[in-house]
């Protein structure tokens, strides 16, 4: 799912539990992606911790 980063802000919960739920989340600026929330497990697999 995306998120423009102002309702990123706004929901910063509700991001983290979607990241855990349903995958990672894409957080956009003026349509772009800018960064990625994802959950500490999948973190983890990418990099071998």
């Amino acid at each position: 799912m995306n998120w423009d980063i102002q309702s990123a802000k706004n929901n910063l919960s509700k991001l983290v539990s979607q990241s855990r739920k349903k995958g990672p989340q894409t957080i956009t600026t003026r349509g772009k992606p800018v960064a990625v929330v994802l959950a500490v497990e999948a973190y983890e697999r990418l990099v071998d911790l």
